[in-house]
């Protein structure tokens, strides 16, 4: 993405999609539930897809280069990009969206290309964006083409704004870092650990630490504890009959308030809405 000329192949997709003209097939789209033997297998497609992955990791090669995603991932593999995806050995079954999209008429006016793939992990804002485009692809009728045109335009512009954020140099953290926290916070979630413990997992001073998470990831290590709760949560409201209030108790949230409006800056919907599909 840091290619200009990939910036400009999402700037013509966002003209396409936003002047009304042109044409978009979604040839593939839903919301699948997966089983742990689940992968796709080597191949080059001639679509653009899209995963958005929740609960659990993905693993598999994207042009070669070996990937894992972690719950929360976003990734667009454009056409004609080879790639295999596979759930790791020993995971229970998981969701994640998908979409098989086609430009036809970007390449036909020889728009630019797109040639790589896009990641990005902690992509929870997605899924509302994701989840209203799934329900107006399904739905059909006369609206169907402009509103899905519509939620299409806000995933780019989403891909345009996190390519565009700058970030200072410096130290950054590694994925083993990242791992390390990761399994650290996992089995702490409800005592609430503060970046203080975060920062001496890796041997670093508090204030140290915060900038260069903050610089490495985009997010302070505050609101990516809170993301890792708001995620855990969300699987088992999807997986449990546990109430709210019991979910929120169990990752250290005396007030189901607050863990709730926690919930919504994640996820962008209540825990009740999101448990009833809505």
């Amino acid at each position: 993405m840091k290619n200009p000329s990939d910036l400009a192949a999402v700037e013509a997709l966002l003209e396409i999609l936003e002047s009304r003209v042109g044409e978009i097939c979604v040839s593939i789209h839903g919301r699948d539930r997966i089983r742990p033997d689940w992968h796709t297998g080597e191949r080059v497609l001639s679509e653009h897809t899209f995963y958005f992955i929740l609960d659990r990791e993905m693993g598999g090669q994207i042009s070669g280069e070996k990937v894992l995603l972690p719950a929360g991932s976003f990734v667009w593999i454009p056409s004609g990009v080879p790639h295999s995806l596979r759930v790791p050995p020993g995971h229970r079954p998981f969701s994640f969206y998908y979409f098989r999209v086609a430009f036809p008429d970007a390449a036909a006016a020889g728009f630019p290309v797109w040639t790589r793939a896009f990641r990005e992990e902690r992509s929870w804002e997605l899924e509302p964006i994701l989840g209203r485009l799934l329900s107006v692809l399904r739905a059909g009728g006369a609206r169907r083409e402009r509103q899905a045109r519509h939620h299409f335009a806000l995933l780019l512009l989403w891909i345009l704004e996190r390519k565009n954020a700058t970030r200072g140099g410096g130290r950054l953290l590694t994925a083993f870092d990242r791992d390390l926290l990761g399994k650290h916070l996992e089995g702490r979630m409800h005592l609430r650990p503060t970046p203080a413990t975060l920062a001496a997992v890796l041997g670093l001073t508090p204030d140290y630490f915060t900038r260069v998470f903050t610089r490495s990831f985009g997010i302070s290590p505050k609101r990516w504890m809170v993301e890792e709760r708001m995620r855990v949560a969300a699987a088992r409201l999807r997986e449990t009959p546990d109430s709210v209030g019991r979910i929120a108790e169990s990752l250290g949230y005396p007030d189901v308030f607050l863990f709730s409006r926690q919930f919504r800056s994640v996820m962008g919907r209540s825990p009740r809405a999101l448990r009833s599909g809505r």
